[in-house]
């Protein structure tokens, strides 16, 4: 989901929680693949965000960050 949507379940005062996808790409670089499966709260988005600045692939990077929330990741 987009920070649009992370601003619509933070504004519905839902607590989410990050998980950071490569979205099983064949092709992901290093930095990139580093980050795969990470969770992480609204506090550490902007360490979080996508696309990768630091991805090898620059402009290509294809990862995202799924919202859900928070006590359904387990």
């Amino acid at each position: 989901l987009e920070r649009v949507d992370l601003g619509i379940a933070l504004h519905q005062e839902e607590e989410v929680v990050g998980i950071y996808s490569t979205m099983l790409e064949s092709e992901t670089c290093s930095v990139c693949a580093s980050f795969d499966s990470a969770r992480f709260g609204v506090e550490e988005a902007d360490t979080y965000a996508t696309p990768n600045p630091g991805c090898l692939g620059g402009d290509r990077c294809n990862c995202l960050i799924i919202w859900i929330p928070r006590g359904s990741d387990s």
